[in-house]
């Protein structure tokens, strides 16, 4: 399997898994949650209403930011299912290659 087609598998994955996690949880973007990202990313920019305005009165950009704000929202659950524990290790420890 070649470099690219390796790249390819775990992206089409990665968009599978995130679309059964969005569809099974009926995640979904507001406006105002795509406005405020918008206006994020648009906020270290010159002219950052004009930036907003293309994004908003585009149907193929927004709909770039709506995605943007779901894989957000998919972040945000997945780290609110995770469950963690903290452990020490000595330097030593946590520069062996298998640790346990």
């Amino acid at each position: 399997m070649s470099l690219f087609e390796e790249e390819a598998s775990k992206r089409v994955a990665l968009g599978l898994l995130l679309a059964e996690i969005i569809k099974t949880n009926e995640f979904k973007a507001s406006e105002d949650e795509v406005r405020a990202k918008v206006e994020s990313i648009a906020s270290s920019y010159e002219s950052p209403e004009e930036l907003v305005n293309y994004y908003l009165n585009n149907k193929e950009r927004s709909a770039e930011i709506e995605s943007l704000v779901m894989e957000d929202k998919v972040v945000e659950w997945a780290c609110e299912q995770a469950k963690m524990t903290e452990k020490n290790y000595s330097f030593s420890e946590f520069m062996q290659p298998e640790r346990g």
